[in-house]
């Protein structure tokens, strides 16, 4: 199994996985009520959930919703009290958006969703019928992939992908105004976010594990793991988060009206984040063509309905670029052959920009810098390109050999010189 997706129903107890690799069985439900192991089937291979992306459960309508990135698509399907479902309906067919995190706010009925369109990012929303589509925000996002509802703030949270190796967490209001840039950090790479009472949880599949952080992150500037998987399995990747009190422990009374966001809205601290809205004209319509799916310029295969990748791109859409989280400290770009190239800043080298240019260049404790892209040492009791030369042995061996670790004058000096030039620490 590999689930990609996650709900929960807080009357009935019952939980739903999205299975996203098993071609017999797409959606299970199980009661974690009963002691019986065994779940039940839900949908079968009615419907290819293969690119189902993550899931959510609204208790008033009895409806779970998942969001499909190729198809480009929300879903909706009912469940009864009897455990069983409808068969599953489109509720909105999104030609410029690549869907893919999902969330409800249960006080307000409207879905919330990650576009992680880089062309056209966003946050989006709608009302459960997927009628009212409003994007939230889209500017000043790169890749967004997962967004949650916190019912304890009003609070909207989600968590992108940055240029090159970074990832952002942010918040704001439901209606995108009050943003705020939580965490900018780098060398992950996030799936899912969830929130509780006091802190907000993600998932990552670099090192396999969920993080954590303080809500107030000013008290609590660093996560931390909260759970690692990397020694269950080695495949393992965390996907989907829920937190019971989120979804299950929700107090609507508290709110007193529906957020508007039919308006365009200004952030409180900076202009930037201006909220364009747009028609609904633009992203509903007829199923789009199958020569849609596929991104940076790729080529439907009719005959296989798989896309062909330019190029330097891959993926089911062709939507992963080899440059993505490639180059460490450096600009990335696509060679002829495919291939990522990095341009590395002034201080680093390596295929990847992942060295630092003056790592143990300079010998015997010299300083190095950097001068017209190359490293150059300063030295404080030798001579060299490198300080790799001794000016004067004596001097240097009444300077170094008075540790310790050495008994007398004539050893420490006996080992100094018969040592190749190093720095002292590592003569031992």
């Amino acid at each position: 199994m590999g689930f990609s997706g996650i709900a929960f129903d807080q009357i009935s107890h019952m939980l739903f996985l999205g299975d996203s690799s098993n071609n017999a069985v797409k959606i299970y439900s199980k009661d974690l009520q009963s002691k019986d192991p065994e779940m039940n089937i839900l949908l079968d291979n009615k419907v290819d959930t293969r690119t189902m992306m993550d899931m959510a459960y609204d208790q008033s309508s009895q409806s779970l919703f998942w969001t499909d990135n190729k198809k480009r698509a929300i879903f909706k399907m009912n469940i009864n009290f009897f455990n069983t479902s409808n068969s599953p309906e489109i509720i909105l067919y999104l030609i410029n958006e690549n869907p893919q995190g999902i969330s409800i706010d249960l006080c307000h009925q409207r879905l919330y969703w990650a576009n992680s369109n880089k062309a056209h990012p966003s946050i989006s929303s709608s009302k459960l019928d997927g009628t009212d589509y409003t994007v939230v925000i889209n500017k000043d996002l790169y890749r967004p992939v997962a967004v949650t509802v916190d019912h304890l703030s009003n609070k909207l949270y989600w968590i992108e992908y940055g240029e090159g190796i970074h990832f952002n967490i942010e918040r704001s209001n439901l209606d995108g105004t009050s943003r705020e840039l939580l965490i900018n950090r780098k060398h992950q790479q996030p799936f899912n976010i969830a929130v509780d009472d006091n802190r907000i949880y993600w998932s990552d599949w670099v090192y396999k594990a969920v993080w954590s952080i303080n809500k107030n992150v000013q008290g609590d500037k660093v996560p931390k793991i909260w759970k690692s998987f990397r020694n269950h399995n080695g495949e393992a990747n965390p996907t989907s988060i829920i937190t019971y009190n989120n979804i299950a422990e929700v107090e609507c009374i508290v709110f007193e009206s529906e957020p508007s966001l039919n308006r365009s809205v200004l952030s409180d601290d900076n202009e930037k984040y201006n909220v364009v809205m747009e028609s609904n004209e633009e992203h509903y319509g007829s199923v789009i063509t199958n020569a849609e799916l596929c991104l940076n310029d790729g080529y439907f295969n009719n005959i296989t309905n798989t896309c062909q990748c330019k190029l330097g791109f891959n993926g089911d859409l062709c939507e992963k670029s080899v440059c993505d989280n490639w180059c460490v400290h450096g600009e990335c770009s696509i060679l002829f052959n495919g291939k990522p190239d990095c341009k590395c800043h002034l201080t680093h080298q390596g295929l990847r920009c992942e060295e630092e240019i003056c790592f143990n260049y300079c010998f015997n404790d010299g300083e190095c810098t950097i001068h017209n892209n190359k490293p150059v040492c300063s030295c404080k009791y030798s001579q060299g390109p490198r300080c790799e030369e001794i000016d004067n042995v004596t001097q240097l061996c009444t300077i170094l050999c008075t540790s310790p670790l050495y008994t007398t004058y004539e050893k420490c000096c006996t080992i100094w010189l018969t040592k190749p030039a190093r720095k002292f620490s590592q003569v031992n």
